[in-house]
């Protein structure tokens, strides 16, 4: 712990400790976080790839078309569009320029 200007700080070690001494209780709710974060980037990797999807399609062109304007394999661009595909922001801004569009990301 460490103290900043008067306030407590703590690692999230320390305070996963201290809310959860028990460390069958402490390992559950990590467990339990663990399987909230994957479902949740499982659920936005989804909706990327759906926006992807649809500024194509409002496009008007197809997946060979996008994939030649990114340099990469139709295969590729499948998998995006479908969520399998784990999309870096460097592959989709590759992705909005290649349609015309602007990557812009916010944070909530």
């Amino acid at each position: 712990m460490r103290t900043i200007n008067g306030v407590k700080l703590y690692t999230m070690r320390e305070a996963e400790r201290m809310w959860y001494p028990d460390h069958k209780e402490r390992k559950k709710f990590l467990q339990e976080v663990e399987v909230e974060r994957k479902k949740l980037h499982d659920e936005y990797r989804k909706e990327v790839a759906t926006d992807l999807r649809k500024a194509r399609e409002e496009m008007g062109i197809s997946q060979v078309v996008l994939a030649h304007r990114m340099n990469v394999p139709r295969t590729q661009v499948t998998r995006m569009e479908s969520g399998r595909q784990n999309i870096t922001l460097k592959t989709m801004e590759k992705a909005c320029h290649a349609m015309g569009r602007q990557l812009r990301v916010t944070i909530v």
